[in-house]
């Protein structure tokens, strides 16, 4: 890998075009209302994305400052110290638009800036776009409290299916990180299945305790699909997929609305829905 980070490829440029595509619906839906239009962006990076192949497109930060009608407010949240430096450059030669730079945890970050904003004049739009398992249920749970908030969220299936281990005794070394991403041990019931007793034994009748088995694929989208409709109001049921070379489920991007007014939910799902389900 060279000293610039390099990742990515097709599914990169799908993600980023269906963000850019909802953030100009989103400002141009609420142009003519009076609440002050947030854009949050937990994972901003740099602004730029070198993908594998040497080809450089704008990063998530970027394109949202691009949009024909802009946030009233925008925070950029990025850990590493590198990359928020590249976001205040772009900050500065951005000064059109009201940007936050904030060099912190996105869990610690997010949350306090959900509880220190009065979302009665205020809405919303989170990209949450983590490269594992950073992102806490806790920090989804206060995005969806707020009732303001529209969310694009890219779930890591591929780092969480690594830790549900194919060998129930084995995930006794990951059962904290999967509670913190699901907010508690309930996945246990769902993911792990006993197997049907298997008489084993030469002594007839006698049968030895079933073992636990994973669940398949299908099982696990359910599982997540589901516990996030648990604290969002509404969830998209046509998730992006995104899979590897070898066809392999790496990211599922999911669209959810913290909103409980039935007309906000109605306009927000026909747009992330038909974009979601549109690919050029």
């Amino acid at each position: 890998m060279s000293k610039k980070e390099t990742f990515g490829g097709v599914w990169t440029i799908e993600k980023l075009d269906i963000l850019s595509k909802y953030l100009d619906f989103y400002t141009t839906a609420l142009k003519n209302q009076n609440f002050r239009k947030i854009y949050v962006d937990g994972f901003a990076g740099e602004g730029e994305i070198t993908l594998r192949n040497g080809q450089k497109i704008e990063g998530s930060a970027s394109i949202a400052l691009n949009i024909g009608l802009p946030f009233d407010r925008y925070y950029f949240i990025e850990l590493n110290t590198k990359k928020a430096k590249k976001l205040e450059l772009l900050k500065y030669s951005r000064k059109d638009r009201n940007i936050t730079i904030i060099n912190s945890d996105a869990n610690i970050a997010l949350q306090s800036l959900v509880l220190n904003t009065d979302w009665r004049y205020s809405r919303g739009v989170f990209f949450v776009d983590p490269f594992a398992t950073q992102t806490e249920w806790k920090t989804l749970k206060v995005i969806s409290d707020t009732g303001s908030i529209d969310l694009w969220f890219l779930f890591p299936f591929y780092a969480v299916n690594r830790l549900f281990a194919k060998d129930k005794e084995q995930i006794v070394l990951w059962k904290d990180r999967l509670n913190n991403c699901f907010g508690g041990n309930d996945w246990e019931d769902v993911i792990y299945k006993k197997k049907e007793a298997v008489q084993l034994s030469i002594f007839e009748g006698e049968q030895f305790e079933s073992d636990f088995e994973k669940v398949g694929t299908d099982s696990i989208i359910k599982y997540v699909t589901n516990k996030l409709k648990t604290i969002f109001p509404y969830v998209a049921p046509n998730p992006r997929i995104f899979k590897n070379e070898k066809n392999s489920i790496m990211f599922i991007l999911f669209f959810m609305t913290s909103s409980k007014n039935p007309k906000a939910q109605v306009l927000a799902s026909k747009c992330a829905e038909h974009i979601l389900k549109t690919k050029e």
